[in-house]
């Protein structure tokens, strides 16, 4: 592992910000430290805001904050999944190191320097409030206090939330409370009880508390960290009412666009509560609809917020806090909402990883705008410095200090992201990510595509460009290029037919790709009677949920086709000492087809829930073809019809072939 310092050093930039740039003179500093509040929001992208780039928002405390602050306006989410930003956060260290490139939970290692305990051994009274992630949840990591609540919605836990909610009436365990949810379509409902009973109230309100009922004594840290507008999509409908009313942005994509980017995109579609995805794609002529009112939800969710940290602001008012407060403002990372056919988070890509940071403490800042990059692996050096505490030399990021003081414009040429096996940099015009699993990458010239929607990767007109990126990349994160060295990624092979032996399983990039097409399914038997037959003969299931199972039970032949959630049936009774050579069954576009037993046409069939193949958004035939097995199922496998997924077919089959048209 490389040292983030030691590449800046060697990369020959910014000699001077080491010099002294990057760290501030103790003869510089404020000889009485600041305390610091951090507010921090989970799914909130760079634009959420009304000066931002959403001036519909209805967000005055963020007004505020941003008109009387220093605003970062090119700041990255180091790795925009909500445990490792986290731990980026409060480590000042990349994935690479912490271990954490998606919401695994692997605790930090040993001898890491946390943020909360190096700012306690200088003095400082730490207390946290709200959502940490951490691994176990309950740890404290530095803080001295925690005011837990780490689950939207309802607790999972019994942790400070959780007891809260008890006290009210409701119970820890969700499955006991979700029911009572009115949903109107998955992970979007209003709230339907008191305000003060959602979780972000919970969270601002005792903030609000701590500072009227003077618990912090200073110098103090206190991190306040709201678990909205993260799904579900649920503030009280006074808040999202407004947004239901307005036409909103709509969503940034473009049709088939994930045939032009890696693999990862595809299966990122579907990951996290896919549900959503799901939706939208069983009701593709609502699909603007369902992505608005999604956004609805989520700005409502960030108004309610706003109005939680006006009530923060104005305790420190009454106070006489705010001006020796220095109040930072950020998100661990945005979300999609549709963009690029995404729903969540956990790409480069802008609404994903562009996350507000403001500095605010208007007695030390002038209010200034900054180009300058900057992420989140330089939040735990910043604040050090900002609270006077020695900054630990293995620290991965770079001191901001110097923006914020206005001493410099810029600290660094470039930042990297790391996120679900892709390493991506961005520099001033221009954008690469690099996959490492599927070996394939993305590339984008901010300036003329500020919408990332062309990929210019592998295009040779860029390849001088696309080669120098990588080049630092490689420098940043030599691992990247071992494993892109190691090997190929095997393309996905479309042939016009397949055929299988009992037991034999076709996974993704080997496996038939059926959306779209018509398919002919022929098993063959060694003259079979219909007793010796019983299990499954053949089983797809795509990613999407997509599907279809041949199988024997008791004497009849059944074929089993599922769209979504729905599985349409068709079986045909035989006599039990009726010989078998060949069942066949045909599925056409339109959802009618047949089944052949000895080539003899026994049942016809259309199911209307199956229409111009297997429903699904286009996307990389890698992830969306689905697993094919012969005469088994996979253990993870959702049966289709009534037969024992844990049972090997019986009878004497000699091969399977599946033709696609």
């Amino acid at each position: 592992m490389i040292n983030r310092r030691d590449f800046l050093k060697r990369s020959g930039f910014a000699a001077a910000a080491f010099a002294g740039l990057t760290r501030t003179s103790p003869a510089a500093r404020h000889k009485e430290r600041p305390n610091i509040l951090f507010i921090t929001t989970d799914y909130q992208a760079g634009d959420d805001g009304p000066t931002l780039g959403s001036p519909f928002l209805d967000m005055p405390a963020l007004k505020r904050l941003c008109d009387d602050g220093v605003v970062f306006k090119r700041h990255y989410s180091t790795s925009p999944i909500c445990i490792p930003a986290r731990f980026t956060w409060i480590s000042g260290m990349y994935p690479h190191y912490h271990r954490n490139w998606d919401n695994y939970g692997i605790w930090l290692k040993e001898g890491t320097p946390i943020l909360m305990e190096e700012l306690v051994k200088s003095g400082y009274q730490t207390l946290g409030i709200g959502k940490m992630h951490f691994s176990p949840w309950d740890r404290l990591a530095g803080f001295q206090r925690r005011i837990i609540a780490d689950c939207k919605g309802a607790s999972f836990k019994e942790d400070d939330y959780g007891k809260f909610l008890k006290s009210k009436g409701f119970k820890y365990n969700r499955l006991e409370y979700c029911p009572l949810v009115k949903w109107e379509m998955p992970e979007v409902y209003d709230w339907q009880w008191d305000e003060s009973l959602h979780i972000d109230a919970f969270v601002g309100d005792n903030a609000v508390e701590v500072i009227e009922k003077d618990q912090l004594r200073g110098p103090w840290f206190m991190w306040v960290s709201f678990n909205g507008p993260h799904n579900p999509w649920n503030p009280p409908a006074k808040y999202s009412d407004q947004y239901k009313k307005m036409d909103l942005p709509p969503a940034n994509a473009t049709k088939g666009e994930l045939l032009d980017k890696p693999a990862d995109q595809t299966s990122l579609r579907y990951n996290y509560t896919r549900s959503v995805s799901d939706y939208i794609d069983q009701n593709p002529e609502r699909h603007d609809e369902i992505i608005a009112r999604i956004r609805a939800g989520h700005f409502g969710g960030l108004t309610f917020i706003d109005r939680k940290i006006e009530n923060i602001l104005a305790a420190l008012d009454k106070k006489d806090l705010t001006k020796d407060t220095i109040i930072i403002f950020s998100a661990d990372h945005g979300c999609h909402l549709g963009d690029h056919h995404s729903i969540h988070k956990g790409s480069h890509y802008r609404r994903s990883a562009h996350v507000p940071f403001v500095v605010h403490c208007p007695a030390r800042y002038k209010a200034a705008e900054t180009e300058g990059l900057s992420s989140h692996v330089d939040l735990m050096p910043t604040l050090l410095d900002i609270a006077g505490a020695p900054v630990p030399e293995s620290l991965e990021g770079v001191n901001l200090t110097p923006m914020i003081t206005g001493k410099a414009k810029s600290v660094q040429d470039e930042v990297f992201i790391e996120v679900r096996k892709t390493t991506s940099i961005i520099t001033g015009d221009w954008k690469l990510g690099v996959d490492t699993q599927h070996h394939q990458g993305d590339m984008y010239n901010l300036k003329n595509d500020p919408l990332e929607q062309v990929n210019l990767y592998d295009n040779p007109k860029y390849a001088k460009i696309q080669k120098k990126l990588l080049e630092k990349i490689f420098a940043f994160q030599p691992a990247v290029k071992e494993k892109l060295d190691a090997g190929k990624y095997q393309d996905f092979i479309e042939k016009p037919s397949y055929t299988l032996k009992n037991g034999q399983m076709l996974k993704n990039i080997e496996a038939p790709y059926h959306p779209g097409k018509s398919f002919k399914i022929t098993a063959t038997f060694d003259n079979a009677k219909v007793s010796q037959l019983q299990g499954p003969i053949l089983v797809q299931q795509d990613m999407s949920t997509h599907g279809y199972a041949l199988y024997a039970k008791d004497g009849a032949i059944c074929f089993a086709l599922r769209c979504w959630k729905s599985t349409s049936l068709i079986e045909d009774k035989l006599p039990t000492d009726e010989i078998v050579k060949t069942i066949q069954v045909k599925v056409n576009k339109d959802s009618s087809g047949t089944l052949k037993i000895n080539g003899k046409e026994t049942v016809s069939f259309r199911m209307n829930e199956f229409a111009d193949g297997f429903p699904v958004q286009p996307g990389s035939k890698r992830i969306m073809a689905g697993i094919v097995t012969a005469g088994k199922c996979p253990p993870w496998h959702r049966p289709m019809g009534d037969y024992d997924k844990k049972a090997a077919f019986k009878g004497p089959l000699k091969e399977i072939k599946i033709e696609l048209s």
